[in-house]
């Protein structure tokens, strides 16, 4: 007779792989005689947890019960069964879609394999999450009352009812975060009091984040929106020439790289000019959407306010949302913001949102305050909850501001863009001599480009796109000069998407008409 407990939804893939547990002499022998069942196991009873909550800690998947797998696998390379590891089948599989299941298995049965593991989210993790919020906060609190004697951020009013939002900042060297004391990695003794201050989320990220204090003339500019990409480039590329031997700068290597004996990256200048337009971005774009502003507590600062997803369903980048998107350009990130229902909301109001504190706030703070203090600090707590729900329902997109934007930073050449200018440079040198295609050899003699940078760099940016095609021609006679007669072709789709660019660009792409022409012709002439 069999003893071993199975997960229901470890009894739903055994089913479906036809494995019947009274024939298994272990839980996991099917996994040890069949190591190509693991992405199976993995896909169909733990990739629908991760889909739904992607930033499921180990601790959360061991509530879930989902430990034992994870040991199995240990069990099962010490023995030489397999090589891989549980991180590595989630590597390979975190970002498969929940579209995948409905490929897979069907519609009806991944309505019940997702239904399934939500209802398992809410009931199993309902007391651990429940558990360590409290102990958590707990030990926050004792910590803070140990290092401060109150609970209170020292440049603002956020109090003991915004406990989970209070952060301890390091004014110098930072020793031991609060991660640590949670962990048990350092104790209360460790933290010293001269090195550290009381902070909220919001003031916490004003003091950290160092790009828009060092260059706040250049982002918060104030007609810097009225300015085309071309001379919002010029003033960047003035202003960090001024930037360059001031004080600021010196400070800012020797902080950061000189101190840390770290080298100063030589190409320092395109970073910061990347940030800033990053920084510039993230201005516009919430200024047009939520009015520069949380639309929960109407807190201004731009460095503090945070992207949240209403429907969390929608969330496709993992981890923060604004960096996953932030590279694109402005009516993409727009775009993206809409589809995936996403408002602004500062780091506190978003913190207090997802901690589940109201919940909580009496069981943790009843060793220290009395029945009546106990009630209005819970009833403070959970109209700040309820406030916060109730500014995301009330939101709304201002679309015809959207329709009217026409501020950017798109420049048609920069580096993002660099195949606009490839295209052409290739279409008006199959352009001037007549033909169809280009002859590649002829092609990296004439321009300069070294054999690599034209085919890992240039060729391979504009097939990606399906711009252009490269037909291998046969050289029986040279073989060791494989490239030498390859041909490249654009495509129809290459030629259209470069009557878009000449329409749209009319006086960029008459200015690489004219040198491509000129330096075709130098050669011809030599």
């Amino acid at each position: 007779m069999v003893f071993y407990e199975f997960l229901p939804e470890e009894k739903i893939f055994l089913e479906i792989r036809s494995i019947k547990i009274s024939s298994l002499e272990s839980k996991w022998s099917w996994l040890y005689k069949n190591p190509c069942l693991a992405d199976d196991y993995f896909i169909i009873v733990i990739l629908p947890y991760y889909i739904i909550k992607s930033n499921l800690t180990f601790e959360e998947l061991n509530a879930l019960g989902f430990n034992a797998f994870r040991n199995a696998l240990k069990r099962g390379r010490s023995r030489g069964h397999f090589e891989f590891t549980f991180s590595q089948l989630r590597k390979k599989h975190y970002n498969k879609k929940k579209s995948y299941f409905f490929e897979r298995f069907g519609i009806e049965f991944t309505k019940a394999l997702f239904n399934f593991a939500n209802y398992n989210l809410c009931e199993r993790l309902k007391n651990f999450i429940s558990k360590k919020v409290i102990r958590d906060n707990k030990k926050k609190f004792k910590l803070l009352f140990h290092l401060f004697g109150e609970i209170k951020c020292e440049k603002c009013e956020s109090n003991v009812i915004d406990l989970p939002i209070i952060d301890i900042h390091h004014k110098k060297n930072k020793n031991y975060t609060l991660s640590d004391y949670y962990s048990g990695k350092c104790h209360l003794k460790d933290f010293d009091n001269s090195n550290l201050s009381q902070l909220c989320k919001n003031h916490h990220s004003i003091e950290q984040v160092k790009i828009p204090k060092i260059f706040s003339n250049i982002i918060f500019k104030k007609d810097l929106f009225e300015m085309n990409p071309e001379q919002v480039d010029r003033f960047l590329d003035n202003e960090l020439k001024k930037f360059e031997n001031s004080y600021t700068f010196n400070n800012y290597i020797e902080s950061n790289y000189l101190s840390k004996k770290k080298e100063v990256p030589k190409k320092i200048f395109s970073k910061f000019k990347y940030q800033i337009k990053k920084w510039i971005k993230k201005r516009f774009i919430f200024k047009l959407l939520f009015n520069s502003k949380c639309i929960s507590c109407g807190n201004d600062y731009l460095t503090t306010l945070d992207l949240h997803h209403i429907d969390t369903e929608l969330k496709s980048e993992e981890g923060s949302f604004w960096q996953g998107i932030s590279s694109l350009n402005i009516k993409e990130i727009v775009q993206k913001i809409i589809e995936e229902k996403c408002v602004s909301l500062c780091s506190n109001c978003h913190y207090y949102l997802h901690s589940s504190f109201h919940l909580v706030c009496d069981k943790v703070l009843k060793s220290f305050y009395d029945e009546d203090q106990l009630k209005l600090i819970k009833k403070k707590a959970e109209t700040k909850f309820e406030d916060i729900l109730n500014s995301l329902k009330k939101f709304e997109y201002p679309t015809k501001l959207i329709e009217d934007s026409k501020f950017s930073l798109e420049l048609p050449f920069d580096n993002y863009n660099r195949w606009r200018l490839y295209l052409l440079i290739v279409y008006y040198y199959i352009k001037f001599f007549r033909r169809e295609y280009m002859i590649c050899q002829r092609f990296i003699k004439i321009s300069g480009f070294s054999y690599s940078y034209f085919y890992n760099s240039l060729s391979k940016s504009l097939i990606e796109r399906g711009y252009l095609k490269i037909v291998k021609m046969d050289n029986l006679h040279q073989r060791h000069m494989d490239h030498k007669f390859d041909r490249a072709y654009l495509t129809e789709k290459g030629n259209k998407e470069v009557i878009k660019i000449i329409t749209k660009y009319h006086n960029y792409s008459e200015k690489v008409k004219e040198r491509v022409y000129q330096s075709l012709i130098i050669q011809s002439l030599i």
